[in-house]
């Protein structure tokens, strides 16, 4: 999967995530969204409850790892709690609830977020869009960097 971080004027954050079609492909590319800007953090975990299963991802190092259990289905109510674990100090654990796992991810996002922040999916690519703060980085548009991030995954 290639993420893709890019400003725009007015301060917007673009980052685009594409790759394969595989398997819990929005919520794969939806924990690296999120756990991206994490990165210098041990871990990040979201665990996705239905009611007859369950998705649990992790993100570390450029790695996203996904394990399922039961027979997970979508839309229905989800819980997701979300679990920024830290190398040292406390960890911080969020619950959300929503009916679609592009819902759960922006319920988090909006919680936890002090900036205006979105996922959207368009085609085969999921697209999140963040407000930044006033900076000098008004002045400046264009690619910040593209970086590769490797999936996997494990069914039960």
């Amino acid at each position: 999967m290639k993420l893709k971080n890019e400003i725009q004027n007015g301060n917007i954050l673009i980052r685009t995530i594409s790759g394969p079609e595989i398997k819990y492909f929005d919520a794969l590319c939806c924990a690296v969204l999120i756990g991206y800007e994490y990165k210098w953090l041990s871990k990040i975990q979201f665990n996705i409850y239905s009611l007859r299963g369950s998705v649990h991802l992790e993100y570390r190092d450029r790695t996203v790892s996904l394990y399922e259990k039961g027979f997970f289905e979508e839309p229905s109510d989800l819980l997701m709690s979300v679990s920024i674990i830290p190398q040292l100090g406390n960890a911080h654990t969020s619950t959300v609830k929503a009916i679609s796992l592009l819902g759960c991810f922006n319920e988090y996002l909006r919680i936890s977020d002090q900036r205006l922040s979105n996922i959207e999916k368009f085609d085969q690519q999921l697209i999140r869009t963040e407000i930044l703060p006033k900076a000098t980085l008004a002045l400046f548009s264009g690619i910040l960097e593209t970086v590769e991030v490797e999936v996997l995954s494990q069914n039960n």
